[in-house]
């Protein structure tokens, strides 16, 4: 997952929330490195909705569907 922000070009510290569809209340949380990115591994075949939010920056989602054996890159940008 990237996250940027606004006319920055990565959101440093951003907190970034998997939700898994299915399961509820299984969720994986991380911050953001100083490029804007957050690496999830060895998570199960579905679909998550991905959640990120920074400060004063509006909250942003977008639903994916990951696949087994794939990687799956998410970009996010917080307004």
């Amino acid at each position: 997952v990237r996250v940027r922000a606004g006319s920055e070009d990565v959101a440093v510290g951003a907190e970034v929330e998997l939700q898994e569809e299915l399961a509820h209340g299984t969720s994986w949380t991380a911050n953001a490195d100083i490029r804007g990115r957050v690496a999830f591994s060895d998570l199960p075949p579905g679909t998550f909705t991905v959640y990120a939010r920074r400060g004063e920056d509006r909250p942003v989602r977008k639903t994916v569907e990951l696949t087994a054996g794939r990687t799956q890159r998410v970009e996010l940008r917080l307004r």
